[in-house]
């Protein structure tokens, strides 16, 4: 959020178009468990016919969203004109039951 109040100081003072972009668990080909990422670790612990982990009682949910509509977003939001000055949160749901 700093960054964010940063390019908006520097939005009025300098006149300099910026755009935050709030990515939530962009996922992914090649994605590593590094990092804390769950999908590569549930599917490490799937493929290695260990306990899938779930934490607190399993009712919660997290947002997800895939690389390539990430690009999208960004190639869009970099190419339409209303975008500047604004805070976009990118995210899609997935639940898992």
């Amino acid at each position: 959020m700093v960054d964010e109040f940063l390019s908006f100081a520097y939005r009025r003072e300098y006149g300099l178009e910026t755009i935050s972009m709030r990515f939530f668990n962009t996922v992914g080909p090649r994605q590593t468990e590094r990092y804390g990422m769950v999908i590569p670790r549930l599917v490490q612990q799937a493929l290695h016919c260990e306990p899938i982990v779930v934490y607190d009682d399993g009712t919660q949910s997290r947002c997800f969203c895939d690389a390539l509509d990430v690009i999208q977003a960004i190639v869009g939001l970099a190419e339409h004109p209303q975008a500047p000055g604004s805070v976009v949160v990118l995210r899609r749901y997935l639940f898992l039951p």
